[in-house]
């Protein structure tokens, strides 16, 4: 969805208009919503359509709420975000975390579906939870003035007829419910949502990244935490860390484990987690020893500890930079310490103290945001594992 993620970038995105299908209401379907059900309802009604998965275009309930489920999996089991009171999902992922068919390591896979392939594993109060209300909720537009007064359950049930009785009519919602836990989709819409497939998806997407950005104000990257594809890239940081090292007499050694750290053997750890800042800039990074960087996983390091031979590192690899005879390969590299961190370190090797004053300056109001946001803090490398 990496393409949908760049349209946010402006205005909102619109439904496009179709003959014969009432997209004034469908387009109105996100108003007043303090969940994120509706979202993951229709993101996942269009991916199942596009995808061809089923013919005729009946879904069953179970198979709309494993979609559901893993649409909302990365934003919330990886990076964190919260939804509304109202909104159960972070409830009940935590329940799946605790259950023997699941468990963390599944539900924080970096990619792909986790629920789609395995719907008869999700217990039935989640299903339930996901799909009791949202399937009515997203088709209220077009039964307005048929549902107007009505409340609750009795509403559900109306809405339920009138998807039926208007079905077959000259202008169809886009769906009706069938007796067996089920919804059908009219062909009419089907065709048309597997034709706007990239609209639809970033339609939704624009309306979900508001209401995660009112529910996260403070979280960096919310959009970006929206996106499927997000992930990290971090080759070219490797290669100037191996230039590094390279040049150096003895190897470097590990900040959390002490271990030694080669060119041909690193990692290159993220010291505020990826998972929450959501990007590669080089003044997050430290080359660490595998095994350093595997136990820290999206742990926030203990600053007490590790964060003056962080510095060290940062340091080296300015001093490093105005080595190179090729260093304007490198520069662009360089470039957010001057955006995010205020200091033109390719201008002119800064002081110690300066570079160090402004790292903290940075990386010490985003490790406590973090930390009010469920990423475990202060973690120490254990020993005993060595």
């Amino acid at each position: 969805m990496t393409n949908a993620i760049d349209s946010l970038i402006g205005r909102e995105v619109v439904p496009p208009p179709c003959d014969g299908l009432n997209i004034a209401k469908f387009a109105s379907a996100f108003r007043s919503t303090n969940t994120s059900y509706k979202f993951l309802w229709a993101t996942t009604l269009f991916s199942i359509l596009a995808e061809g998965e089923l013919t005729p275009e009946k879904i069953s309930l179970r198979r709309l709420a494993a979609g559901m489920l893993d649409v909302a999996r990365r934003p919330i089991c990886i990076f964190r975000l919260r939804s509304s009171k109202d909104d159960q999902t972070g409830l009940w992922f935590r329940q799946l975390e605790d259950s023997p068919q699941w468990g963390r390591k599944v539900l924080t896979r970096p990619r792909g579906k986790v629920f789609a392939g395995r719907p008869q594993d999700i217990p039935g109060t989640i299903v339930e939870g996901l799909t009791k209300y949202v399937p009515y909720l997203f088709l209220t537009p077009f039964f307005e003035t048929e549902t107007r007064g009505i409340t609750g359950p009795p509403k559900f049930q109306r809405i339920r007829a009138l998807a039926k009785a208007h079905f077959d009519q000259s202008t169809p919602p886009p769906y009706r419910f069938s007796a067996a836990g089920a919804i059908v989709v009219h062909p009419k819409w089907a065709e048309y949502i597997v034709r706007n497939e990239y609209i639809l998806k970033s339609w939704a997407l624009w309306h979900w990244a508001q209401y995660m950005q009112r529910m996260n104000p403070v979280t960096p990257a919310v959009v970006t935490k929206l996106d499927e594809n997000a992930k990290s890239n971090t080759r070219r940081q490797r290669n100037f860390w191996r230039r590094v090292m390279e040049a150096r007499a003895e190897n470097l050694s590990c900040i959390y484990t002490e271990q030694s750290v080669a060119p041909d053997d690193f990692a290159l750890d993220h010291y505020v987690p990826w998972s929450f800042v959501v990007h590669d800039s080089m003044w997050n990074l430290a080359p660490v020893s595998v095994l350093g960087n595997t136990e820290k996983s999206d742990n926030l390091p203990d600053n007490a500890t590790y964060f003056d031979a962080f510095t060290e590192l940062q340091f080296m690899a300015v001093k490093s930079l105005h080595t190179f005879p090729d260093r304007g390969k490198w520069e662009d590299l360089f470039d957010s310490y001057s955006t995010e961190l205020n200091l033109d370190v390719v201008g002119r090797v800064p002081d110690k103290a300066v570079l160090r004053e402004a790292l903290s300056g940075t990386i010490e109001p985003l490790m406590s945001i973090a930390g009010s946001r469920d990423f475990p803090s202060n973690w120490k490398f254990s020993s005993v594992l060595l």
